[in-house]
């Protein structure tokens, strides 16, 4: 966490899909009927008003005198100010991939890893940042991949990658931190990143990444010949569970009107986190009342 101007600084947040995750667009006449947000490049996100809505809903459990000035008030309350905290969207850091020679690999880009970084250096943690944009220099000769290879391949679904000789990666890889994924993700725990990620040059990085989304067939039945209902079938499109995600929440400055007994909102926020489980864990609902979509995660600051 950094402060800068007195403003209150940057907290960088940490999230892994324990789900398969829908961050919903809404309606799309493409063949994907409801697909998931994506950015003008191509990369899906979960917006960040969806970690509001979540947070907000814990924060109204845990510290309801203090929802108003850190998030702002209901949108029918007619004195609106903004709230102390403002929420950058998620973006994946990686994307768990099938690999034949792997099992699994975790996919990300240069473009991805540059962003994290960006968002680390904000917050003071330039060590991390500073591993991250040596593993995404790496990637400007081709595929780079921090693991063990055989003929210098690795293959990813129908998608073959050549990586560079293994003295050339040795020294533009470093390893990868494990501060960022720790305790969120029994699937880190089997098979840990560190040796498993594969950065695609930017060129194939959406296309990679595009196609290790889920596109799931969805029905809805008619209630009285319980057979698929006139228009009643679409297609919806999920981030698939293992997905580690990267995003950010700054402290505005702002302050309401009888919010003078907030101190700093980001540690404001870290004592709400705290004081769900008596962890800096909590978990991030995408769907319900808060946003559209679904899916389930968890997240932590670092």
């Amino acid at each position: 966490m950094s402060s800068k101007n007195g403003v209150g600084g940057i907290l960088v947040l940490s999230a892994s899909a324990l789900t398969k995750v829908h961050p919903g667009a809404g309606r799309s006449p493409g063949v994907v009927d409801l697909p998931v947000v994506r950015d003008p490049l191509g990369y899906p996100f979960i917006p960040g008003s969806m970690i509001k809505g979540s947070l907000r809903s814990l924060a109204e459990r845990k510290a309801q005198d203090k929802v108003r000035c850190l998030f702002g008030p209901d949108v029918s309350d007619p004195n609106k100010h903004a709230g102390a905290l403002a929420f950058s969207d998620l973006y994946p850091l990686f994307v768990p991939a099938p690999s034949i020679e792997h099992g699994v690999v975790y996919l990300t880009s240069p473009a991805l890893l540059s962003r994290a970084a960006a968002l680390l250096r904000e917050a003071g943690r330039t060590e991390i940042a500073e591993s991250l944009e040596k593993l995404a220099s790496g990637a400007s000769r081709g595929p780079v991949f921090t693991g063990q290879t055989k003929n210098r391949r690795v293959s990813v679904g129908s998608l073959e990658f050549e990586i560079p000789e293994t003295e050339t990666m040795s020294r533009s890889n470093p390893e990868f931190p494990e501060s960022l994924y720790n305790s969120l993700n029994p699937l880190y725990n089997t098979l840990p990143p560190k040796d498993r990620i594969l950065v695609v040059p930017e060129e194939q990085a959406v296309l990679a990444v595009d196609a290790q989304l889920l596109r799931v067939a969805r029905v809805r039945l008619d209630d009285t010949t319980k057979t698929v209902a006139k228009g009643g079938l679409w297609t919806e499109e999920y981030l698939p569970w293992g997905t580690l995600f990267l995003g950010a929440i700054f402290a505005t400055g702002f302050k309401g009107s009888g919010c003078d007994k907030i101190g700093n909102p980001l540690l404001e926020l870290v004592n709400i986190i705290k004081r769900n489980n008596n962890e800096e864990t909590f978990s991030i609902v995408v769907g319900g009342k808060e946003t559209v979509g679904s899916g389930l995660l968890r997240a932590k600051t670092i």
